[in-house]
C-alpha cells in the first residue's frame, strides 16, 4: 500500500516568501510525480482555519486545514513539553508514515518518521536581523527540532555545513536540495512589460531593481548608500526600486530614504503579485540583492531566468546559486555595491554577458529536480 505523507503549508497562509514558494511548488511538485502516495496537509499550531488551493497537473485541490485551537507559540511549546503524547501531532491530524515539517521547527509525534527543512540559520548567526519574539521561539525549540528528525532537508551545501558547524549535526543526516525558478519567471519583451511597469510608475530599462521582503537581512541601508554614491557619480537618472513586504525593524530603512538627496527616484512598490515579477525583473537594468545571508537566495535566480544583470553578495549561499552569471561584491562594503552599479549601468557589453549567463545558469535549478530529489530523501527514510 502506498505510504501516507503528511506536509506542513503553513507558509502557504501568509503572504507568499520564500518558503512559501518553495512550499507550494514542492507540494505541486511531488503530487504530480507521485499521484498514488496518500498525501496530505496541514499547518502548524494558531493559525486560522484557511482553503488552501494547490496547483497540480492543471487541476486545484482544494483542502481545509488547520484544527488547532490554541495559540501559535503556547501550543509549539507545548507539543514538545512532556505531554507530547497528549498533545502529539496525530491527535490533531490522524495518523502518517511520514510528516515533512517544511519552516525550520517540528512538533511531537507518536509514530512515523519526521523530515524537516531548514532554510537557514540567520536567527543564530545575525540575531540582531530579527524580533525579539523570534529569536526566543528559535532558541527554545531548533535545537530540539533538529534532533528529533529523522533527515534534515537544507536549501544549499551552505546551509548544510553551518548545520553541522554550529549545531554539530552530522553530515550524514542532511541533504542538500537547491531550489527552482518556476517557469512564469522568463524574459518579457519591452511591449509586454509596459502595463505592468506602467502601473507602478516606471520605465523599461530606466531603473534598478531589488526584491525581498524589507528586512534588515536584506542590508537595504547600505544599498541606498550605495545608490546615493552611484547617483552622485553617475549623469544617469536610474531609479532605485524596492519590491517586497514590508517585514520588521525598518526605522532605518526609512530614514535613509528621507535623507537621500535622490529619494525621490526611490520606490518602495510593496508587496506585488508574483505574476507582476518577471516584467519587473526583464526591465531592470540591474538587479541588486546585496543580501548579508541567504540559505538559498530565490529572487536572483528568478531574475537570473529573466535575462536580468545581477549583483549580488559574496557570502553564504548567494556564490553557489549565480555561480560566474553575476557580479558578486563584499556586502559589508557601500563602495563595492556602488562600484558594482556603475560598472553594469556604463557597460552594455558586460549586461549582455551576464544576462546570457544568467539565463544558462538558470536553467540548472527547477523544481521537478528539487521534487524528484525530496523523494529520494523520504523513499531513504522510510526504508
Amino acid at each position: 500500500m502506498p505510504p501516507r505523507i503528511a506536509i506542513d503549508i503553513s507558509p502557504l497562509l501568509t503572504i507568499s516568501t520564500g518558503i512559501g514558494y518553495y512550499t507550494a511548488n514542492l507540494v505541486s511538485h511531488l503530487m504530480a510525480l507521485q499521484p498514488e502516495i496518500r498525501w496530505s496537509f496541514f499547518s502548524i499550531p494558531g493559525r486560522k482555519p484557511k482553503e488552501v488551493d494547490i496547483l497540480t497537473s492543471g487541476q486545484a485541490i482544494r483542502k481545509v486545514i488547520d484544527p488547532w485551537f490554541l495559540p501559535a507559540r503556547l501550543t509549539s511549546l507545548l507539543l514538545q513539553a512532556p505531554l507530547q503524547r497528549l498533545l502529539a501531532v496525530e491527535n490533531f491530524i490522524g495518523n502518517s508514515d511520514l510528516f515533512h515539517w517544511t519552516n525550520f521547527l517540528c512538533c511531537s509525534q507518536r509514530a512515523g518518521k519526521k523530515i524537516l527543512t531548514v532554510h537557514d540559520i540567520s536567527f543564530f548567526l545575525f540575531p540582531e536581523y530579527h524580533p525579539l519574539k523570534r529569536r526566543l521561539l528559535f532558541k527554545a525549540l531548533f535545537p530540539r527540532s533538529l534532533e528529533q528528525a529523522d533527515h534534515i532537508i537544507t536549501d544549499s551545501h551552505n546551509t548544510k555545513n553551518d548545520l553541522v558547524r554550529y549545531f554539530q549535526v552530522p553530515a550524514s543526516k542532511i541533504t542538500a536540495i537547491h531550489l527552482g525558478a518556476d517557469p512564469s519567471f522568463a524574459p518579457v519583451t519591452q511591449e509586454s512589460a509596459a502595463p505592468v511597469l506602467s502601473e507602478y510608475g516606471i520605465n523599461f530599462g530606466r531603473y534598478l531593481l531589488c526584491v525581498g521582503t524589507l528586512e534588515p537581512r536584506k542590508n537595504l541601508v547600505r544599498l541606498l548608500l550605495a545608490y546615493d554614491q552611484f547617483r552622485a557619480s553617475s549623469s544617469g537618472k536610474l531609479q532605485l526600486v524596492l519590491v517586497g513586504a514590508d517585514g520588521w525593524l525598518n526605522q532605518e530603512l526609512y530614514s535613509t530614504i528621507e535623507r537621500s538627496s535622490w529619494k525621490t527616484d526611490i520606490k518602495i512598490l510593496g508587496y506585488v503579485p508574483k505574476t507582476h515579477l518577471p516584467a519587473l525583473y526583464s526591465g531592470a537594468v540591474a538587479f541588486i540583492y546585496p543580501s548579508v545571508y541567504e540559505g538559498f537566495g530565490l529572487p536572483p535566480l528568478e531574475a537570473m531566468a529573466c535575462g536580468a544583470a545581477v549583483i549580488t553578495s559574496n557570502c553564504s549561499s548567494l556564490p553557489e546559486v549565480v555561480g560566474d552569471a553575476a557580479l558578486v561584491v563584499d556586502p559589508k562594503k557601500i563602495e563595492d555595491i556602488a562600484g558594482a552599479m556603475s560598472k553594469i549601468a556604463g557597460d552594455g557589453a558586460l549586461r549582455e554577458t551576464l544576462k546570457g549567463r544568467g539565463l544558462a545558469r538558470a536553467k540548472g535549478f527547477d523544481w521537478l529536480t528539487t521534487a524528484h530529489e525530496t523523494l529520494k530523501v523520504y523513499e531513504k527514510v522510510l526504508g
